[in-house]
């Protein structure tokens, strides 16, 4: 078979078109080498799927797609009996009638049509375009650039790639092709395609049923977190998989372990992986993955990434996605951990700790400045020196005294107002939390205030529409989990995907969503000034304190990647950056050779946009 991702890897296609089966069989084989089952109507339109993973049900008129990890209400496997028509139709889908992590499509037997139900934050993901008359649904973006001939990139992507190194929303680095989104059911009746907004993040009543932290309420949430994580261990072993989990050696991944020891046979220890980089900033990670190993008794894999073998691995993730959307500059290591786990322990089913930090944690400062507590004040000098760089000598550098009654304006503020429901504001905290990699007044000097204001819009919009909370600190972490974390969970589950192997991000699963939005944020997030209390106090209370207590670095290796991108293995890559439209010669040089006073970080999604188009082209005839 010719295809990536359609070979070795999982994938699911499916859709509507006018086109009749033999079309369909002809076409679908010499693309990607597959046969798909067609189903005809006496209209001319076919429904059609195909799919190596997963299960397919028949329930009288209808065929169902069952696609990762789907229960029912009850937290028992996603059955599909002669009720399911009924609830599994578009206009009466209760968003409570599936839970887990995954998506259930839908093909009607009596006309066209289609549905696609996915689990609130479905990390796999559904991509979807017009196509032959109808609409065409692939789990692998490669496929459709195979199959969709007429595509251009999109150029309002580039911005939110500068910004956030995502495409973050429905959207996707190409104008006609998009994806299904948090909150989202996508039905293709009567001819038309409808995207209808049903879901949120499922936030509690007034009334917390976690309103303070002791060891009783910590013991009953771990067993609630016990409760999913069997539900999965059951499935897996009805799978005859076994279980492994990516262990950092962080509090997300420690407890996701603890939880895998419960539902683990004793007579073999369980297995955990991690990667280590050939770079100085990188042994904090290597120390604690084998601490967090030794307490919690794993047989621990760590595989050894090299400067010298970044490069191809570096063009092969951005390929494997076909999007450049690489959040850090450890990512890559991710799609070759799946390919060793793949060689060696092909029935592997991976857990991974991605989505805990959105959720059980934020960054201290922001958690204070949503609070409107004194938070300057009670900080360490060095931190005052650079919140005043920040805050005063960025705009003042940019627009002399024009830029002191922004600086006022924002000092000013009330708390209550630096919110999601204000205009977007350069200044507002929501927006910097949302930028961690680089500042808005770089942007802005490239790109324009306005471009910016856009892009800023946009991803507030995209977090709005699945949020319910009016708290400043829940708005900040619903932002972060849908507009930052989620997406680097997507592309992790798409390198494990490419290879055939499950991802699971456990902290993503619905019902782990609906436990988390039942603990009160004051509780949840910072128990003076200690993050992730819950967290925290559950490896306490399972004897595994000593991983809370050891010295947290860093989990990537910035300041030895920037050496590698203008000393090192990178720089001749850097340098073959073809220069974008909106930077002129001038700004560019200084930016690849480190001489730019907006500093090197925009160096990143530069390059990784470049390999994006770059590959494009090659690989599907296109360029922009």
């Amino acid at each position: 078979m010719q295809n990536p991702g359609a070979n070795k890897g999982f994938l699911s296609l499916f859709g509507v078109t006018r086109r009749d089966r033999n079309w369909l069989t002809g076409f679908l084989g010499d693309r990607l080498g597959i046969v798909p089952t067609v189903v005809t109507y006496p209209n001319n339109e076919s429904c059609f799927y195909y799919t190596n993973e997963g299960e397919v049900r028949e329930n009288g008129s209808s065929t169902y797609l069952k696609l990762g990890f789907l229960r029912s209400p009850e937290a028992q496997p996603l059955a599909i009996d002669e009720n399911g028509d009924d609830r599994f139709a578009p206009d009466r889908f209760e968003t409570g009638s599936i839970s887990g992590n995954g998506y259930l499509v839908r093909f009607d037997g009596r006309e066209p049509g289609l549905a696609v139900f996915p689990t609130f934050m479905a990390t796999s993901q559904v991509y979807y375009a017009p196509w032959e008359g109808g609409v065409l649904c692939a789990t692998d973006m490669r496929v459709m650039l195979r199959l969709v001939d007429e595509v251009s990139l999109n150029e309002k992507a580039l911005p939110l790639h500068l910004m956030y190194r995502i495409a973050p929303g429905p959207m996707t680095h190409f104008k006609d092709i998009l994806r299904v989104f948090p909150g989202e059911i996508l039905c293709w009746r009567n001819g038309a395609l409808e995207v209808k907004h049903v879901r949120d993040m499922f936030c509690p009543p007034e009334t917390p049923a976690y309103d303070h932290l002791d060891g009783a309420q910590c013991q009953d949430y771990f067993e609630e977190l016990s409760r999913i994580m069997g539900s999965y261990a059951r499935e897996i072993d009805g799978r005859k998989g076994e279980i492994g989990n990516e262990l950092s050696g962080g509090v997300d991944s420690a407890v996701i372990q603890v939880l895998i020891g419960q539902h683990t046979p004793e007579r073999k220890p369980p297995r955990s992986f991690s990667l280590t980089w050939e770079a100085t900033g990188f042994q904090f990670e290597v120390g604690y993955a084998r601490v967090a190993s030794e307490v919690l008794r794993t047989e621990h894999t760590f595989l050894d990434m090299h400067e010298k073998d970044y490069i191809a691995l570096l063009v092969r993730a951005v390929e494997t996605m076909a999007q450049p959307n690489l959040k850090a500059e450890n990512d890559p290591g991710q799609l070759a951990l799946a390919e060793h786990i793949a060689a060696n322990y092909p029935q592997m089913h991976m857990f991974m700790g991605m989505g805990g930090d959105a959720f059980y944690g934020i960054d201290i400062d922001n958690v204070e400045a949503a609070n409107n507590s004194n938070w300057r004040k009670r900080l360490p000098g060095h931190y005052v020196v650079t919140e005043s760089v920040r805050l005063f000598g960025t705009p003042l550098f940019r627009k002399k005294l024009g830029g002191v009654p922004d600086v006022l304006r924002y000092a000013c503020m009330p708390a209550s107002y630096r919110c999601l429901r204000t205009p977007a504001g350069f200044f507002n905290p929501v927006n910097s939390a949302g930028i961690p990699y680089t500042t808005i007044e770089t942007v802005r000097h490239f790109l324009g205030d306005r471009v910016v204001l856009d892009a800023l819009d946009y991803r507030r919009s995209v977090a709005q529409g699945a949020m319910t909370s009016h708290c400043v600190l829940e708005q900040m972490h619903d932002i972060s989990a849908l507009a930052a974390a989620y997406n680097t969970s997507a592309s992790f589950q798409t390198f494990f995907s490419s290879v055939g192997l499950v991802m699971i991000p456990f902290y993503y699963d619905q019902d782990m969503i609906r436990l988390v939005k039942s603990v009160s944020p004051q509780v949840r997030n910072v128990k003076g000034t200690e993050l992730k209390p819950i967290l925290k106090d559950i490896l306490r209370q399972k004897s595994a304190g000593r991983i809370i207590h050891e010295k947290k670095g860093s989990s990537g290796f910035w300041r030895d990647f920037q050496s590698w991108m203008m000393t090192g293995s990178l720089r001749e890559m850097v340098h073959s950056i073809e220069r974008p439209g909106f930077m002129n010669q001038k700004d560019f040089e200084r930016l690849i050779n480190n001489k730019h006073p907006y500093g090197y970080d925009l160096v990143f999604p530069l390059l990784t946009y470049d390999i994006f188009k770059k590959s494009t082209a090659r690989n599907y005839g296109r360029r922009a």
